[in-house]
């Protein structure tokens, strides 16, 4: 079974299934190694604040119980 993901305008990017959780991990250790890199276009910068809001996001909704609000809730990328 594919399962496709996309935004409005975006191109659209796929994982299969069976892999998806161990594709990503793989781009998230990446992702990791260059969160302070200065030399990204706007658009890069831009997905940067994206995907780090939606990891909070997954956090706050999966595991709530890992979140101190007080603190959780004023971090916003």
């Amino acid at each position: 079974m594919l399962f496709i993901a996309k935004k409005k305008g975006e191109k659209i990017m796929s994982n299969m299934g069976y892999c998806r959780f161990h594709n990503t991990v793989q781009d998230l250790y990446d992702v990791k190694d260059h969160l302070q890199d200065t030399d990204l276009s706007e658009s890069e910068s831009d997905k940067r604040k994206e995907l780090l809001n939606l990891c909070k996001r997954i956090v706050s909704e999966e595991y709530p119980e890992l979140v101190k609000e007080e603190i959780y809730d004023t971090i916003d990328y």
